[in-house]
């Protein structure tokens, strides 16, 4: 009777042991739905990834957090690992300098957020066609949302920002005139301006000039989920490997990267308090091949 038992106890550990091996990975990040729809390629790339791993790690899940939270309270659930288990940042944002969490090494949209472009009032064009360097750029107002990293590197620079709590509430005070460019990366300019025009007549993409800093994008994953970690990695390894990366990211951006006319614009290096400071702005800014048909001399302008 006790050997029965006994047998019948390790059958049933095996089993339930093999229906926990089964069980996906469940993967958890942020998804806003109407609002993120302008991450729908940072989306993709991480489904295609999970994808290409399969074979080695199993049957995922996807359970994306569609509250909306604030940066801060992002880095806090990431870092718990219940609500959230990855998502995307840059520096100096709360979730990059977050302890509890894991960076996946590549810089997933290829430097797109760091290179940008003001959203203006069609009657400030004459302002902007006067701007030839950062001197020139220190007069004029950039409009931030509040707790965003990137308003360090505008006051790193000695550019006035004003800031208003989020996004979308930017574009009603760029309209009074309350700021002057709305500068946005290169993956949310087309985007945002696409989304905004009708109810804001007198919007338009400035046509010469080019803001830059360095501000790459990683994956974090909680460290709570390690084995997530690897296998986004891995995964990501292999879609840049193959060449599916590069088709991912042209078939999201190639068209509208076309439309913003990269190749002439004038380039004005800032410089990032969340890096070194001899690294930066001291060779001319090339526009990276993925996204740009050539590179010809481009008007860069050295911070002074």
């Amino acid at each position: 009777m006790n050997t029965r038992l006994t047998l019948s106890c390790i059958a049933l550990t095996l089993c339930l042991s093999t229906l926990a091996a089964a069980e996906p990975m469940i993967v958890r990040y942020q998804n806003d739905g109407q609002f993120d729809k302008h991450n729908a390629f940072q989306f993709e790339l991480i489904h295609r990834a999970l994808d290409v791993t399969n074979a080695e790690f199993g049957d995922y899940l996807l359970k994306p957090y569609s509250s909306a939270s604030t940066a801060k309270r992002q880095a806090i659930l990431l870092a718990e690992g219940k609500l959230m288990n990855m998502h995307w940042a840059s520096p100096g944002t709360p979730i990059a300098e977050q302890a509890g969490v894991i960076q996946i090494p590549m810089n997933v949209l290829q430097g797109l957020l760091g290179y940008r472009i003001c959203l203006i009032n069609q009657e400030s064009l004459a302002q902007f066609a006067a701007i030839d360097n950062l001197d020139d750029a220190r007069r004029i107002r950039i409009g931030q949302g509040q707790d965003w990293a990137d308003t360090k590197i505008y006051q790193h620079n000695q550019i006035p920002v004003v800031e208003a709590p989020g996004l979308e509430n930017l574009f009603p005070i760029l309209a009074a005139n309350r700021f002057d460019c709305l500068a946005l990366g290169l993956n949310e300019v087309q985007f945002k301006y696409r989304l905004e025009k009708s109810q804001f007549k007198h919007l338009m993409i400035e046509p010469r000039l080019l803001l830059y800093y360095d501000f790459p994008t990683y994956l974090y994953v909680s460290k709570r989920e390690p084995l997530l970690a690897k296998r986004m990695t891995i995964g990501l390894e292999q879609l840049k490997t193959s060449g599916e990366f590069d088709r991912l990211f042209n078939q999201y951006f190639a068209e509208d990267l076309a439309q913003l006319n990269l190749d002439t614009r004038k380039i004005i290096c800032l410089k990032s308090p969340y890096l070194p400071e001899a690294s930066q702005c001291k060779q001319p800014i090339a526009i990276p091949k993925i996204y740009a048909k050539n590179t010809p001399d481009n008007g860069w302008v050295e911070k002074r």
